[in-house]
Protein backbone atom coordinates (compact mmCIF):
# COMPACT_ATOMS: atom_id res chain seq x y z
CA UNK A 1 0.00 0.00 0.00
CA UNK A 2 1.32 3.43 -0.91
CA UNK A 3 1.78 6.05 1.79
CA UNK A 4 -0.41 9.14 1.77
CA UNK A 5 2.65 11.25 0.94
CA UNK A 6 3.45 9.14 -2.12
CA UNK A 7 -0.19 9.17 -3.25
CA UNK A 8 -0.30 12.96 -3.00
CA UNK A 9 3.02 13.35 -4.83
CA UNK A 10 1.84 11.06 -7.63
CA UNK A 11 -1.50 12.85 -7.92
CA UNK A 12 0.21 16.24 -8.06
CA UNK A 13 2.74 15.10 -10.67
CA UNK A 14 0.06 13.56 -12.91
CA UNK A 15 -2.27 16.54 -12.56
CA UNK A 16 0.53 18.98 -13.40
CA UNK A 17 1.75 16.94 -16.37
CA UNK A 18 5.11 15.96 -14.86
CA UNK A 19 4.85 12.51 -16.42
CA UNK A 20 8.52 11.51 -16.27
CA UNK A 21 8.59 12.31 -12.57
CA UNK A 22 5.41 10.27 -12.03
CA UNK A 23 6.86 7.35 -14.03
CA UNK A 24 10.04 7.33 -11.91
CA UNK A 25 8.03 7.42 -8.69
CA UNK A 26 5.90 4.52 -9.89
CA UNK A 27 8.98 2.48 -10.83
CA UNK A 28 10.50 3.14 -7.40
CA UNK A 29 7.29 2.32 -5.52
CA UNK A 30 6.73 -0.78 -7.64
CA UNK A 31 9.83 -2.34 -6.11
CA UNK A 32 8.25 -2.04 -2.63
CA UNK A 33 4.58 -2.76 -3.36
CA UNK A 34 4.27 -4.48 -6.76
CA UNK A 35 0.70 -5.70 -6.19
CA UNK A 36 -0.76 -2.52 -4.69
CA UNK A 37 -4.07 -1.54 -6.29
CA UNK A 38 -3.02 2.09 -5.93
CA UNK A 39 0.05 1.38 -8.04
CA UNK A 40 -2.07 -0.09 -10.83
CA UNK A 41 -4.44 2.86 -10.61
CA UNK A 42 -1.67 5.47 -10.97
CA UNK A 43 0.00 3.43 -13.73
CA UNK A 44 -3.31 3.42 -15.58
CA UNK A 45 -3.66 7.19 -15.19
CA UNK A 46 -0.08 7.64 -16.42
CA UNK A 47 -0.65 5.45 -19.48
CA UNK A 48 -3.77 7.43 -20.36
CA UNK A 49 -1.88 10.71 -19.97
CA UNK A 50 0.78 9.37 -22.35
CA UNK A 51 -1.86 8.41 -24.91
CA UNK A 52 -1.48 4.66 -24.31
CA UNK A 53 -5.19 4.06 -24.03
CA UNK A 54 -5.32 0.26 -24.14
CA UNK A 55 -2.60 -0.11 -21.51
CA UNK A 56 -4.25 2.53 -19.35
CA UNK A 57 -7.66 0.88 -19.48
CA UNK A 58 -6.14 -2.53 -18.70
CA UNK A 59 -4.30 -1.15 -15.65
CA UNK A 60 -7.40 0.66 -14.39
CA UNK A 61 -9.45 -2.52 -14.74
CA UNK A 62 -6.79 -4.37 -12.72
CA UNK A 63 -6.89 -1.63 -10.09
CA UNK A 64 -10.70 -1.77 -9.94
CA UNK A 65 -10.74 -5.55 -9.48
CA UNK A 66 -7.99 -5.54 -6.84
CA UNK A 67 -9.47 -2.63 -4.94
CA UNK A 68 -12.93 -4.20 -4.95
CA UNK A 69 -11.56 -7.51 -3.65
CA UNK A 70 -9.69 -5.70 -0.87
CA UNK A 71 -12.58 -3.35 -0.01
CA UNK A 72 -10.44 -0.33 -0.90
CA UNK A 73 -13.52 1.53 -2.06
CA UNK A 74 -11.88 4.92 -2.54
CA UNK A 75 -9.55 3.60 -5.25
CA UNK A 76 -12.18 1.25 -6.66
CA UNK A 77 -14.60 4.15 -7.22
CA UNK A 78 -11.80 6.34 -8.59
CA UNK A 79 -10.81 3.62 -11.08
CA UNK A 80 -14.45 3.03 -12.07
CA UNK A 81 -14.96 6.76 -12.64
CA UNK A 82 -11.83 7.02 -14.83
CA UNK A 83 -12.91 3.99 -16.87
CA UNK A 84 -16.41 5.39 -17.30
CA UNK A 85 -15.06 8.68 -18.64
CA UNK A 86 -12.74 6.89 -21.05
CA UNK A 87 -15.32 4.40 -22.32
CA UNK A 88 -18.84 5.83 -21.85
CA UNK A 89 -20.37 3.13 -24.05
CA UNK A 90 -19.32 0.35 -21.66
CA UNK A 91 -22.37 0.17 -19.41
CA UNK A 92 -20.99 -2.87 -17.54
CA UNK A 93 -18.01 -0.87 -16.29
CA UNK A 94 -20.29 2.00 -15.30
CA UNK A 95 -22.62 -0.33 -13.40
CA UNK A 96 -19.74 -1.78 -11.37
CA UNK A 97 -19.76 1.52 -9.49
CA UNK A 98 -23.24 0.61 -8.28
CA UNK A 99 -21.88 -2.64 -6.83
CA UNK A 100 -19.23 -0.65 -4.97
CA UNK A 101 -21.84 1.61 -3.39
CA UNK A 102 -23.92 -1.42 -2.41
CA UNK A 103 -20.87 -3.17 -0.90
CA UNK A 104 -20.33 -0.05 1.22
CA UNK A 105 -23.97 -0.18 2.36
CA UNK A 106 -24.80 3.03 0.48
CA UNK A 107 -28.06 1.90 -1.11
CA UNK A 108 -29.38 5.44 -1.68
CA UNK A 109 -26.10 6.48 -3.32
CA UNK A 110 -26.31 3.45 -5.61
CA UNK A 111 -29.88 4.28 -6.54
CA UNK A 112 -29.13 7.97 -7.14
CA UNK A 113 -26.17 6.99 -9.30
CA UNK A 114 -28.37 4.68 -11.39
CA UNK A 115 -30.92 7.44 -11.90
CA UNK A 116 -28.16 9.73 -13.22
CA UNK A 117 -26.87 6.95 -15.46
CA UNK A 118 -30.38 6.30 -16.71
CA UNK A 119 -30.73 9.95 -17.71
CA UNK A 120 -27.29 9.85 -19.40
CA UNK A 121 -28.19 6.83 -21.55
CA UNK A 122 -31.72 8.07 -22.21
CA UNK A 123 -30.24 11.17 -23.85
CA UNK A 124 -28.04 8.86 -25.92
CA UNK A 125 -31.05 6.72 -26.94
CA UNK A 126 -29.22 3.55 -25.87
CA UNK A 127 -31.89 0.91 -25.13
CA UNK A 128 -29.39 -1.83 -24.20
CA UNK A 129 -27.82 0.34 -21.51
CA UNK A 130 -31.23 1.51 -20.28
CA UNK A 131 -32.37 -2.08 -19.97
CA UNK A 132 -29.26 -3.01 -17.96
CA UNK A 133 -29.77 -0.05 -15.64
CA UNK A 134 -33.44 -0.88 -15.16
CA UNK A 135 -32.57 -4.47 -14.28
CA UNK A 136 -30.09 -3.21 -11.70
CA UNK A 137 -32.65 -0.77 -10.25
CA UNK A 138 -35.25 -3.50 -9.92
CA UNK A 139 -32.68 -5.82 -8.32
CA UNK A 140 -31.96 -3.16 -5.69
CA UNK A 141 -35.57 -2.20 -5.07
CA UNK A 142 -37.88 -5.01 -6.08
CA UNK A 143 -40.84 -3.19 -4.52
CA UNK A 144 -40.55 -0.08 -6.72
CA UNK A 145 -42.93 -1.32 -9.38
CA UNK A 146 -44.06 2.20 -10.31
CA UNK A 147 -40.53 2.96 -11.46
CA UNK A 148 -40.45 -0.25 -13.49
CA UNK A 149 -43.66 0.72 -15.30
CA UNK A 150 -42.38 4.23 -16.03
CA UNK A 151 -39.30 2.65 -17.51
CA UNK A 152 -41.48 0.36 -19.62
CA UNK A 153 -43.04 3.46 -21.16
CA UNK A 154 -39.61 4.88 -21.99
CA UNK A 155 -38.46 1.59 -23.50
CA UNK A 156 -41.67 1.45 -25.58
CA UNK A 157 -40.89 4.94 -26.87
CA UNK A 158 -37.46 3.60 -27.88
CA UNK A 159 -39.24 0.71 -29.68
CA UNK A 160 -37.66 -1.98 -27.51
CA UNK A 161 -40.57 -4.41 -27.58
CA UNK A 162 -38.77 -7.36 -25.98
CA UNK A 163 -37.42 -5.26 -23.12
CA UNK A 164 -40.85 -3.73 -22.50
CA UNK A 165 -42.37 -7.20 -22.32
CA UNK A 166 -39.69 -8.35 -19.87
CA UNK A 167 -40.20 -5.38 -17.54
CA UNK A 168 -44.01 -5.53 -17.60
CA UNK A 169 -44.11 -9.30 -17.08
CA UNK A 170 -41.69 -8.97 -14.16
CA UNK A 171 -44.07 -6.47 -12.53
CA UNK A 172 -47.06 -8.76 -13.13
CA UNK A 173 -45.26 -11.82 -11.70
CA UNK A 174 -44.12 -9.79 -8.68
CA UNK A 175 -47.67 -8.63 -7.95
CA UNK A 176 -49.01 -12.17 -8.35
CA UNK A 177 -46.31 -13.39 -5.97
CA UNK A 178 -47.58 -10.85 -3.44
CA UNK A 179 -51.13 -12.13 -3.87
CA UNK A 180 -52.28 -8.92 -5.60
CA UNK A 181 -54.09 -10.66 -8.44
CA UNK A 182 -56.57 -7.88 -9.21
CA UNK A 183 -53.79 -5.30 -9.49
CA UNK A 184 -51.72 -7.71 -11.60
CA UNK A 185 -54.68 -8.17 -13.98
CA UNK A 186 -55.13 -4.40 -14.27
CA UNK A 187 -51.44 -3.91 -15.06
CA UNK A 188 -51.58 -6.71 -17.63
CA UNK A 189 -54.58 -5.14 -19.35
CA UNK A 190 -53.12 -1.63 -19.30
CA UNK A 191 -49.46 -2.21 -20.12
CA UNK A 192 -49.24 -5.24 -22.40
CA UNK A 193 -50.34 -2.99 -25.27
CA UNK A 194 -46.93 -1.29 -24.92
CA UNK A 195 -45.20 -4.30 -26.44
CA UNK A 196 -48.10 -5.51 -28.57
CA UNK A 197 -48.35 -2.18 -30.41
CA UNK A 198 -44.86 -0.68 -30.08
Amino acid sequence: MLTSEVRKALSDALREGRLNEARMMLEREGAYAPDAEELSYFQGVLFLAQGQTEEGIAKLKDALSMAQERSNFVFAIAAAARLARKDPDNVDIRLRRTDLYLAMGLVHAAYDYLLREFDFYRRRNDPHALSSIVKKMIDIDKENLDLALKVANILAYLEQKDEVRRVVENVIFTLQGQGKYTEAAQIQKKYTKLYEES
